[in-house]
């Protein structure tokens, strides 16, 4: 008898395991959240099921939309009918470990589909598109030792050849029409753009390097990830021009890496009007190759917010300047490295350089306001001014053992102080809801900590949305508006 149970229980087991389908770790074309991971899909008779990952700084907070669904390619949304780990329509934070867990079900569907998207309604911003149910051949045109971007060793950080896709990008342009060669235990890589035609060389090195020049007597060494060296020197090194308010022109141009016409063909760049004390946006058409090109009015040179296939970017700008930019929706490693960003143009190395300290540049006050709620405005401003300390004390000890460029020393001098500036106000005069009542105002020598030889500096303008952000919440507190604030 016990036998008899034992070889119905096997069936049972087999049974089911035939009724259902593992994806482990689906590949796809692309992805707008660096963040978010899919490590299974379940293919089961009742339903689908994602399961997901998530990666962030402990306590940053996420919503599930409701609105979140499936849809096989050009087919219905099927959308979220079960989670677990989270709830459907609520908010979830990132625990201490930095990560967490959970799985969506959605209607079944037949087990036949090779791909599906995912989304998150009209409200999210995190899509992944042509998840594989069935393996799908993905044949590059080059060949894997020469595939990738290559960045100096100089110790330039400097990124100079992109080689993906049958594509090339050199010099801030793509050149789509290519034509590869072998030559010499090497290749001859020929591209053209309209009636614009060059030739790259090439020769494997050592430690997964390549040989690359433009002729085939002057090789340079390349590797696939940016390096910095404390004894590289900056050529032509020089700090913004003065006086820094002089309108022009900046274009913003690039690439997207795994771009699909039906994620939409435009994006949009958000740029703060310091002197108006406005913010304009601007449309960026998306061709169906994945390139774009927007020109954009400044007045000063600062960071404009780029919203493209569901992703948000920071960028340096300066006016009658180009830059080239990027974007990986593939997430091929191979080809793109986490947290790297890949820019050309006359403006690369400022916005490498923000990008190394991003976890400067980025630093939200707001968020420590949120955890510390309740904190009296004299303990928040010790502490804000604490971290703002230890964010300058950060930065000079990196532009000591770093080569750092005027322009990113000018920035960083200007945003730590103003950022924590900001946070300050904002904290002793919240944005409230209607009918709520306001907090005591702070003391007419509380503001004292405000260096004049800051805000009042001209460069402080590069700080962009930083120091707009402060100058519009100073402006507009019941504080100054009374008139008795004195710093």
């Amino acid at each position: 008898m016990k036998r008899f149970l034992l070889f119905i229980l096997a069936n049972f087991v087999a049974i089911c395991a035939f009724n259902q389908t593992l994806i482990e770790n689906p590949k796809f074309t692309a992805n707008s959240a660096d963040n978010v991971f899919i490590t299974k899909i379940e293919l089961q008779d009742t339903c689908t099921v994602l399961h997901f990952r998530i990666t962030d700084p402990p306590g940053k907070g996420f919503n599930l939309p409701k609105e979140s669904f499936i849809q096989v390619v050009n087919g219905e949304k099927l959308y979220v009918n079960k989670a677990e780990g989270v709830e459907i329509g609520g908010s979830f934070v990132i625990p201490e470990s930095g990560e967490i867990h959970y799985q969506l079900s959605f209607p079944k569907i037949d087990k036949s589909t090779a791909l599906i998207d995912f989304g998150e309604g009209e409200t999210g911003t995190w899509f992944i598109y042509d998840l594989e149910l069935i393996p799908q051949t993905r044949n590059s045109l080059f060949p894997s030792e020469i595939e990738g971007n290559w960045f100096r060793t100089d110790g330039s950080m400097e990124w100079v050849y992109g080689l993906f896709n049958g594509k090339v990008i050199y010099d801030s342009e793509v050149y789509s029409q290519t034509f590869l060669s072998a030559k010499d235990n090497g290749y001859e890589l020929k591209a053209q753009k309209g009636g614009k035609v060059f030739c790259i060389f090439m020769k494997p090195g050592f430690d997964n390097q390549l040989l690359i020049g433009l002729e085939p007597d002057k090789l340079e060494t390349f590797a696939r990830e940016p390096n910095t060296r404390k004894d590289f020197k900056l050529a032509d090194d020089k700090g913004f021009d003065l006086p820094i308010i002089k309108s022009g022109t900046a274009i913003y141009k690039g690439y997207i890496n795994g771009f699909l016409p039906r994620m939409g063909q435009t994006g949009m760049i958000y740029v703060s009007q310091i002197i108006e004390n406005d913010q304009k946006s601007y449309l960026i058409p998306i061709n169906d190759d994945g390139t774009f090109e927007v020109e954009i009015p400044l007045s000063h040179p600062h960071s404009i917010y780029v919203q493209i296939t569901g992703g948000m970017n920071s960028i340096f700008l300066e006016p009658g300047k180009t830059v080239f930019h990027c974007i990986d929706l593939s997430r091929n490693s191979r080809i793109f490295k986490p947290n790297s960003l890949l820019v050309m143009g006359e403006c690369a190395r400022i916005n490498t350089e923000l990008q190394l300290l991003d976890h400067i540049t980025s630093y939200s006050y707001y968020l420590l306001g949120q955890t510390l709620q309740g904190t009296s405005n004299e303990d928040f401003k010790k502490l804000a001014l604490d971290t703002m300390n230890q964010q300058m004390e950060s930065f000079e000890l990196f532009a000591k053992n770093n080569p750092l460029s005027k322009k990113a020393k000018e920035f960083f001098q200007m945003h730590i102080p103003i950022n924590a500036y900001g946070g300050i106000v904002s904290y002793t005069r919240p944005m409230l809801r209607r009918g709520e009542t306001p907090p005591e105002l702070p003391d007419d020598q509380f503001f004292h900590f405000i260096s004049s030889d800051i805000v009042n500096n001209p460069l402080s303008l590069v700080s962009g949305g930083t120091y707009d952000g402060f100058t519009n919440r100073l402006f507009f507190a019941d504080f100054t508006r009374t008139g008795w604030l004195n710093t």
